[in-house]
This record gives structure tokens, sequence and C-alpha cells, in this order.
């Protein structure tokens, strides 16, 4: 990752060990996102937590599904090239 990209880094339980250190070892400079579950760790070391505040892993991934969504249609409507 570069200076200005996103990192995006995703626990259902916000404290897997191996997502929580890719969020600590992101570049300077990259804009830390965290999607999370209501604890945990990973939130800490974000720029940008999304917290769910469910419980239960289905839950929360469920969330987490229609966030990622709601983010891809956004992108899509702001860089996507409108065809003829």
């Amino acid at each position: 990752a570069l200076s200005g990209d996103v990192v995006m880094a995703i626990s259902t339980s916000g404290t897997s060990p191996n997502v929580v250190r890719a969020l600590e070892a992101a570049p300077r400079g990259t804009i830390k996102m965290a999607l999370c579950g209501p604890g945990g760790r990973l939130a800490q070391h974000a720029d940008l937590a999304l917290c769910v505040p469910f419980d239960g892993t289905a839950a929360i991934q469920a969330a987490h599904i229609a966030i990622i969504h709601a983010i891809c249609m956004v992108l899509e409507s702001r860089f996507a090239t409108r065809l003829p």
C-alpha cells in the first residue's frame, strides 16, 4: 500500500491477530479502515472504524456484507465511467 491508499481490515470479532497485525503494519500515510463487531482491538488501530453493534457471527457478517455493498455503490457512482 502507498500513501493515500485505503487499507481495509475485516474481522467479525475484531480480535483476529493476523488482521490486527496487518492494520498495525499498514504504511504511514495510508488510510486505515476497520470493519468489525462490537469488541476487539482492531478498531483502536483504525482511522475509521465501522463497528457493527450486533451479537452473533451471522448477524455481524450480514451487516458487513451490506456495508461493503454500500461502499462499492458509492465508489462506483463516483468513479465509474458512464458509457453512452
